[in-house]
């Protein structure tokens, strides 16, 4: 366990009873013993930290202490909390992709998930509690201290102008004034957005939408991937050419 994550109905009780699911997995799945302390975070964002001082059935108590860092009891990495703004523009894909993606860019530590509707992506209806589950999920056990947030779906056309930031797409055809990853990968700052298709790509209108949003088009010279792998790609090197760069 490396990050607790407080429901909302934490609103810093020094001592506070952990219901469910939650309990069941402090309890039973962690098997934390009574006297034990965990580091946690709020709604808001704040850490936490947890003394487990009573089980009950079916619940737990703690009592709660603020937090500058995360305390040594916990498999967190403070050397790695500041993390630069990474945005994920991700076209909605089938839902089990759409879990994965979800799940691997928390636990990297993307800032924000974008839902987007584009003309090739999946139809079938977006289940927003298993997509919160696996947030919550990769975020407690990645240790990730980013709030992560899962927000959408809008549609491409709808995507604000990311004229004040560096912004991204990623393609796999050649398009005008397009750039190879490694070339952009040298000017990057931050912020940053990245924008991964869906399963059956974009088309040439959507491309002419983007760029004209400031969307920069990038030449993913690899071989052809999935778009759940195409996602954790472009994050993971994006995301070291800026933690690099500064």
């Amino acid at each position: 366990m490396r990050l607790f994550l407080l429901d909302q109905s934490f609103q810093g009780q020094k001592t506070y009873t952990i219901n469910g699911k939650d309990s069941h997995y402090i309890v039973d799945v962690l098997r934390l013993p009574i006297g034990q302390t965990i580091t946690a975070r709020d709604y808001k964002a704040g850490l936490w930290s947890l003394k487990l001082i009573s089980i009950g059935k079916g619940s737990c108590t703690v009592q709660t202490s603020p937090l500058a860092q995360p305390c040594e009891t916990t498999d967190s990495l403070p050397e790695y909390q500041d993390l630069k703004p990474l945005i994920l523009y991700q076209c909605i894909t089938r839902p089990k992709k759409l879990e994965q993606i979800v799940r691997q860019a928390s636990e990297i530590g993307v800032r924000k998930i974008i839902l987007v509707e584009s003309r090739f992506c999946c139809r079938e209806k977006i289940r927003m509690e298993r997509l919160e589950a696996q947030r919550k999920e990769a975020i407690q056990q990645s240790g990730s201290i980013i709030p992560t947030e899962i927000a959408g779906p809008v549609k491409l056309s709808d995507i604000e102008d990311n004229s004040e930031g560096k912004a991204l797409f990623f393609h796999q055809t050649s398009l005008p004034e397009q750039r190879r990853l490694g070339e952009v990968l040298a000017d990057l700052e931050s912020p940053t957005s990245i924008l991964i298709g869906p399963e059956g790509g974009l088309d040439e209108y959507e491309c002419s939408a983007l760029i004209h949003k400031h969307f920069e088009p990038v030449l993913l010279d690899t071989n052809i991937l999935r778009a759940e792998t195409a996602a954790v790609y472009a994050l993971s090197v994006v995301q070291t050419a800026i933690q690099n760069r500064n």
